[in-house]
């Protein structure tokens, strides 16, 4: 997926310098803090000189995500003539029948694969009804699941969610707060 032209790289970062931890993960950029929030719908990531898709939230945001195959890239956060959004599944729970599996969140944050056979999942364990969910089974194209149901349970929260577990998609489910802001 090549880039537009650059017409302002407002920040850039090297992953393995930044992060050299556990680099797979969702981040949050504060557009308004790199002075480019007047333009949301041309803000974007490049990694390794390829733009990725990123998710707008709150006007003001961006949400994208990086896996462990990133680690040495160059990651530049600017605008360019196009953002690349994510594409957009809707996961509203719709069925009533059949098993449910449950897995429970550690952290704000969790990561799981579907299985086979099963289209329904709760995934418990959340501080904030604020619940973001994506598709990372292509990690260079991510897709942001909608219309999950956010289940409120002894005081905190779940994701109730149905896709397909034959399709195999790894999902990663993740509150505001403990995605990793960019420097």
């Amino acid at each position: 997926m090549p880039c537009a032209a650059t017409v302002n790289v407002a920040a850039s970062f090297d992953v393995s310098a930044s992060f050299p931890a556990d680099l797979s993960g969702v981040y949050l950029v504060d557009l308004a803090g790199l002075g480019i929030a007047a333009e949301p719908d041309r803000a974007g990531i490049r990694v390794g000189g390829e733009a990725r898709p990123t998710q707008l939230v709150d006007g003001q945001s961006l949400v994208f995500f990086l896996d462990a195959a990133d680690l040495g890239a160059g990651v530049e956060v600017g605008t360019w003539e196009n953002g690349v959004p994510m594409e957009s599944q809707s996961v509203a729970p719709v069925s009533e029948e059949g098993d449910v599996l449950h897995v429970e969140a550690g952290d704000g944050q969790v990561e799981m694969a579907t299985q086979q056979d099963l289209t329904r999942y709760l995934i418990s364990g959340f501080e904030g009804a604020e619940i973001w969910v994506l598709d990372v089974s292509n990690p260079a194209s991510p897709r942001w699941m909608t219309d999950h149901a956010v289940i409120p349970a002894n005081g905190e929260f779940g994701a109730y969610l149905e896709v397909d577990g034959n399709q195999g998609i790894r999902c990663i489910l993740v509150t505001p707060s403990r995605a990793i802001p960019v420097p």
